[in-house]
């Protein structure tokens, strides 16, 4: 096990070494050959997608986050532990379209003390390929703190996670001296009963970089700290490739969270 700091009820852990843990939200592996796999559908939205009728990044991570509460609450009905997102891989094979209906299927592929990995996969019935892998951090629901995974988490996922041990490593460099400054904020609407910018309202900033969108995307988001909700913030982006776009949300030149896009 590894010794955690963090921020009590932020989506930040701070340095979490685990040096017999494989990185976590790095690997987009299969579904388990045994244990627990929760599956729900869902129809893609007219509100849900673009202008071409792709479904949108911030759309199709609320699925995944909604599946997950869903699994949680189904394993877990009287647990206290309330799960905050550290890191999240998507990769976009096909975009979902609308008025599809989406398979989607969730199952645990690693956990750490105080923190899961969950992997996602949504396919549609004529479109759409998507996989999804987040690292989650448990919080205590009554403390605050960060909460120990015990044996009924292990009762309900372990078997699905197979043993497979993750850290909650970032590995996103900082902003580059020549990035792009920009301003962004978020919208009421963006924020959720617990006084926090929603997960899913990140991956806006990522439709925003999505000039024009490709066939496939693979997107990388870590958090770093909590952000405000009631200030602008600083967008700063970055372009090192023609297929490659990252970028960093600050605050007084604070990361709070940076993207990654490989189109």
């Amino acid at each position: 096990d590894t010794d955690d700091t963090v921020s009590p009820g932020s989506a930040s852990p701070g340095r979490m070494n685990d040096t017999m843990s494989t990185p976590g939200a790095s690997e987009l592996l299969d579904p388990p050959d045994a244990g627990r796999v929760f599956t729900a559908h869902r129809r893609v939205r007219l509100a849900d997608t673009d202008a071409q009728g792709n479904l949108q990044l911030d759309a199709l991570y609320r699925y995944a986050q909604d599946i997950a509460a869903d699994d949680a609450e189904d394993a877990m009905p009287a647990s206290d532990i309330a799960w905050l997102v550290r890191k999240t891989l998507v990769e976009v094979a096909s975009h979902p379209q609308a008025d599809d209906e989406l398979e989607i299927a969730t199952w645990c592929s690693g956990y750490g003390g105080r923190w899961a990995e969950r992997r996602t996969s949504l396919r549609g019935q004529t479109s759409g390929r998507v996989e999804v892998v987040t690292v989650w951090v448990a919080v205590d629901t009554r403390t605050g703190a960060l909460a120990r995974l015990d044996d009924a988490f292990v009762d309900a996922y372990g078997a699905a996670a197979g043993g497979r041990r993750v850290s909650a490593s970032l590995k996103h460099p900082d902003a580059p001296d020549q990035a792009e400054r920009r301003t962004w904020s978020f919208r009421a609407t963006d924020i959720d009963r617990l006084g926090h910018v929603n997960n899913a309202a990140y991956w806006a900033v990522a439709e925003e970089l999505l000039d024009d969108r490709p066939d496939s995307v693979r997107a990388e988001l870590e958090f770093r700290e909590p952000l405000p909700v009631s200030v602008p913030l600083e967008l700063l982006v970055h372009r090192p490739a023609p297929d490659r776009c990252d970028a960093w949300l600050c605050e007084d030149g604070v990361t709070k969270a940076s993207l990654r896009l490989e189109l």
